[in-house]
């Protein structure tokens, strides 16, 4: 019985050495799972990193060497040179983008844009930084029978097209442009009046 016993002693015991053996075995693997998941996802990591910063510089390339003017154009009902609540905008008014060099005032860059129904236009595809240059938005024509007279002071606007003024943006704004009306409309003497222009 004792010899029984003992040799179901034994069993028991070679078996919990080949469950232990297996166990670290077990754990071994599954370090070495994890290593190799840790590289995977490191190199992955890496790569898209790497990805992210080339698309980076790439978006700011672009950026920096392009920009969209954008403005509006406005017909001037009481001709009082600026913008009231009996102002309406331009549609398909045109404007001429120009920039030239300070220095030797050689055209850099030249374009068109025409007004939308809102009176808004965009010049898009401005190339180049154009620090050096004088660039101005300019009043070609306006469609509108009795209001094509380019306004006093608002017949140009100039515009900065360089990334070194701190804009982040592509986007430049002008001041709206504007045509003065032939004739001036009945309520333009309330208007002066309201905004006490005469007193």
């Amino acid at each position: 019985m004792s010899e029984n016993l003992y040799k179901i002693f034994m069993a028991i015991h070679m078996r919990e050495d080949k469950i232990e053996k297996s166990s670290g075995e077990l754990k071994k693997s599954v370090k070495e799972i994890r290593r190799k998941k840790d590289s995977k996802m490191a190199k992955f990591q890496s790569l898209a990193v790497a990805a992210a910063l080339c698309f980076l510089s790439t978006l700011s390339f672009t950026v920096a060497d392009q920009f969209i003017v954008e403005g509006k154009v406005y017909c001037d009902t009481c001709r009082l040179g600026f913008e009231t609540f009996a102002t309406y905008y331009i549609r398909e008014a045109k404007v001429s983008l120009e920039c030239k060099n300070r220095s030797t005032h050689m055209v850099t860059f030249n374009g068109e844009g025409t007004t939308d129904a809102h009176g808004t236009y965009q010049i898009l595809e401005v190339t180049g930084d154009h620090a050096d240059d004088i660039c101005e938005v300019a009043l070609l024509s306006s469609p509108v029978e009795g209001c094509n007279e380019p306004m006093k002071g608002r017949a140009k606007a100039r515009i900065l097209l360089t990334k070194d003024n701190g804009i982040i943006s592509s986007v430049r704004y002008a001041n709206p442009l504007g045509f003065y009306k032939k004739n001036p409309l009945p309520i333009c003497p309330k208007i002066v009046q309201q905004y006490n222009i005469l007193s």
